[in-house]
């Protein structure tokens, strides 16, 4: 089997996972369409997963689902590529504490 970029090297049963779907709250939103050197963000984490030795690359996206996607698509290249659609869910998580108050309440208890 011929690898992505015309290597010859891929791992049979290797698949590679980019989890794009998050919403970057933290980040102000839209981190994965940021631009960095006139490239979107995904899409250098799209090129990089291409670059190792594996079967196909899917993208899983979220949040700015229909930009991600458009993006993606548009740099992709070859046929190896998946793109599937995570639904978010209804309530944004939680995030845990931080590990010194997660002990502090244990210790507490």
């Amino acid at each position: 089997m011929t690898g992505h970029a015309g290597r010859e090297a891929v791992l049979a049963g290797c698949h590679a996972i980019v989890l794009a779907a998050g919403g970057a709250s933290r980040f102000g939103g839209g981190k994965l369409l940021a631009r960095l050197d006139d490239t979107p963000l995904v899409c250098r984490a799209v090129r990089a997963a291409f670059a190792a030795p594996v079967e196909s690359v899917r993208v899983v996206i979220g949040a700015d689902a229909e930009q991600v996607r458009e993006a993606v698509l548009a740099a992709q290249t070859g046929d190896a590529l998946r793109v599937v659609l995570e639904p978010l869910p209804s309530r944004p998580r939680q995030a845990a504490p931080p590990a010194e108050e997660a002990t502090e309440e244990k210790a507490e208890g």
